[in-house]
């Protein structure tokens, strides 16, 4: 079997969290890099699926740049376009010489990055004693609002 040198697949993506409590996935390309191979090799195949088991099939058909795996010729950067949005990704790497092909490496797992929504949020209420009716209406938000919450104090 065709044997890879410490080929590392190193994500550029970050994951990032905000402490707000509304938050939607923006569409994201996934960048990667990695070091070449000591051996010589044709190229590399990257293989991609949506989360669920860490290991093998992979079996993304998502990407812009075709279903996994996805031949990238003899290079040691490439970025993952078109990826569903809100969706976490398993990503592994192969180096090939003719029909021999590497072991994958170790899974690597992406997760969309998070942006604020824009929570617009317009109030009509009315003045005087119990019961006091609050509407809220956001239609002029982004994203996809799930809750409102309002919080006293």
């Amino acid at each position: 079997m065709f044997k890879i040198n410490k080929l590392w697949l190193v994500t550029l993506c970050t994951v990032f969290l905000y402490g707000l409590g509304v938050a939607a996935a923006v569409a994201k390309d996934y960048p990667f890099s990695w070091s070449a191979n000591g051996e010589p090799v044709q190229g590399y195949k990257l293989y991609y699926k949506k989360a669920g088991s860490a290991g093998p099939p992979f079996a993304g058909t998502d990407a812009n740049e075709g279903v996994s795996p996805i031949d990238l010729g003899k290079v040691t950067s490439f970025t993952v376009t078109g990826l569903e949005d809100n969706t976490t990704y398993r990503f592994a790497l192969t180096a090939y010489n003719g029909s021999e092909e590497s072991d994958l490496t170790d899974v690597i797992t992406v997760f969309p990055e998070l942006t604020p929504l824009a929570a617009n949020v317009s109030v009509n209420s009315q003045t005087g004693e119990a019961p006091l009716t609050v509407n809220f209406n956001g239609s002029a938000s982004t994203g996809s609002i799930a809750t409102y919450s309002w919080v006293f104090g």
